[in-house]
């Protein structure tokens, strides 16, 4: 299976989705992807995937899928 690379803005490579795991350039987790929701490394939900669009735990959309590399600070 082949990583997704996830660019930031300015085309570098910011993550790469690993199977479940959305790993940084240095190969350490930093995110899993569980259904719809991604979690941090502890556990806790952080965003949810609602179609195309990226929400915090709060409701709020973030933007587009197609921004993930920002949107994953």
């Amino acid at each position: 299976m082949r990583d997704i690379e996830i660019k930031n803005k300015y085309g570098s490579l910011v993550y790469r989705i690993r199977g479940d795991d959305i790993i940084d350039t240095y190969g350490s987790r930093k995110f899993m992807i569980r259904g719809e929701y991604i979690f941090d490394t502890y556990g806790t939900r952080k965003y949810e995937i609602r179609g195309n669009d990226l929400y915090d735990t709060y409701g709020s959309r973030l933007g587009n899928l197609e921004n993930i590399g920002e949107l994953l600070v």
